[in-house]
């Protein structure tokens, strides 16, 4: 059993307050904030309502002064897109507010579109499989147990080539930046969503300081 402290943030016509839950819960804190999130919005009668996630603290880990181990198989799991699949490994609280990393698998012709961050750098490491990647004016090609760097500002891409799926790791110089795919994937339990709603999908890019340069082609 795991503790979690949520703290809250709500903004209303010119209505603020703030309010503090403790989650204890069994496994990742980070997949309850939506289905509490939703069940706070409805206790809480505001005509327009802003809220902000303010901190996720896992009590446990942040008490802890040893090493934080995530096994094989372990993590929070979700769908991505249609076919896509994402393992969260490490964010803010498990890192001491370091660096967010995640495991992602993509079929062959899908990856992610044309976008840039503007609070974080990302790296990929390729585990399995082969990408095409584009980072600012350069175009190169990358295999299994190569590193890439994207600095921040810098627009970048990636697509899976070849003819299996392509599984890396997403490394980003912000922690908390795990929660862009906590809130944009969907549990391994539920039905594939379908093609992407775009709007929904640039809200959020938006939401974690992104911009997307080019509709998702999944």
């Amino acid at each position: 059993m795991s503790s979690c402290k949520l703290q809250l943030s709500f903004s209303s016509a010119g209505l603020e307050c703030g309010e503090e839950y403790v989650i204890r819960s069994i496994g990742s804190c980070a997949s309850l904030i939506y289905i509490f999130s939703r069940r706070l919005r409805s206790r809480h009668a505001f005509t327009k309502e802003v809220m902000i996630i303010v901190s996720v603290v896992d009590t446990e880990i942040a008490k802890g002064a040893g090493a934080v181990v995530v096994r094989s198989g372990e993590g929070q799991k979700l769908n991505w897109g249609p076919s896509g699949k994402i393992r969260i490994l490490g964010g803010a609280a498990s890192t001491n507010d370091s660096f967010s990393v995640v495991e992602c698998i993509e079929p062959p012709g899908s990856g992610a579109p044309l976008h840039v961050h503007h609070g974080e750098a990302e790296a990929f490491y390729i585990l399995e499989g082969a990408v095409e990647l584009k980072c600012g004016t350069e175009n190169l090609t990358a295999h299994t147990g190569d590193f890439i760097y994207a600095p921040k500002d810098v627009p970048h891409k990636f697509t899976v080539l070849g003819e299996q799926p392509a599984r890396l790791l997403m490394m980003f110089s912000r922690p908390g930046f795990e929660m862009f795919f906590a809130e944009g994937g969907s549990p391994l339990d539920k039905p594939i969503a379908g093609p992407p709603d775009v709007a929904r999908f640039r809200r959020l890019v938006e939401k974690y300081d992104m911009e997307l340069l080019e509709t998702p082609g999944h």
